[in-house]
């Protein structure tokens, strides 16, 4: 894959969204239970109600107070707020200008996909990293959870 065009990000806004879904803190050192997360989600995401959409979003944030830590959503879009199931919370996202990154591939292939983005894209952009959320992960119909791979788009909030 040619690596100009794999960080060759589109730009574009997107309204405010609230999110519903399941969260877990991790080390950035250690995302091991991120398919366990995932695989709890899909098992339970149908409890949601009020979704928009069919596409599911894994959300990173800081955890605060706490360096080299973060927090990680799974999560579906939700129109309003309404009763959750237990264990899920409701999570509200600004209206944000992105850079959108499409990695085509295993969903192992993501995580040193958003470090060359963090380290190699962001630096040289001109744009500075907005500070919330982290990023987001977009799971559409272009990814297969089955086989964990296909599309997934990756949202880097930016500022100029």
């Amino acid at each position: 894959m040619n690596m100009d065009t794999e960080l060759s990000p589109r730009i574009g806004g997107s309204p405010s969204m609230l999110m519903a879904g399941i969260v877990r803190g991790y080390a950035m050192s250690d995302i091991r239970g991120i398919p366990a997360q995932w695989q709890e989600f899909n098992r339970r995401s149908r409890e949601i109600e009020n979704t928009v959409g069919d596409a599911a979003y894994g959300i990173c944030t800081n955890e605060e107070g706490k360096e080299g830590r973060f927090l990680y959503y799974t999560a579906f879009e939700v129109t309003e707020q309404s009763a959750l199931p237990a264990g899920f919370t409701l999570l509200s996202i600004p209206a944000h200008t992105y850079a959108v990154f499409t990695h085509d591939g295993d969903v192992n292939g993501v995580p040193p996909f958003v470090d060359r983005i963090f380290s190699d894209w962001l630096p040289a952009s001109g744009f500075r990293h907005s500070a919330f959320p982290s990023m987001i992960e977009c799971y559409d119909e272009r990814f297969d959870p089955e086989t964990g791979s296909g599309i997934t788009e990756i949202w880097i909030p930016i500022e100029s």
